[in-house]
């Protein structure tokens, strides 16, 4: 049994948990709405003088988080099916699951 924690360490790299790299990846793909509201204000001011480029900044950006929803899918995915992780960590990964295949 105290062989289940190594491996799950193993797989996130890192010396993390599953459900730890689960959380980090959530908090890089979604930061809270605070912060993502300090951000467009603070770019406001300029996003009228970069408009031209701001397009091409755009498209780059959603593409990336595209890819990075995708990559922690099959992470979460991966580990679900690997692992038996119990209690809170268990239904937290299995409801980030669900709601990333809803999204894409």
């Amino acid at each position: 049994m105290a062989a289940l924690p190594v491996a799950a360490r193993r797989l996130v790299g890192g010396g993390q948990t599953p459900a730890v790299a689960v959380e980090k990846a959530q908090r890089r793909l979604f930061p809270r709405l605070s912060q993502v509201d300090r951000a467009r204000s603070t770019t406001s001011s300029t996003a009228a003088a970069a408009k031209g480029c701001d397009c091409e900044n755009r498209e780059k950006l959603l593409r990336e988080i595209h890819n990075m929803r995708e990559e922690l899918y099959d992470k979460v995915s991966h580990a679900e099916r690997t692992y038996n992780i119990p209690g809170r960590a268990g239904k937290h990964i299995s409801r980030l699951r669900e709601e990333l295949a809803r999204q894409t």
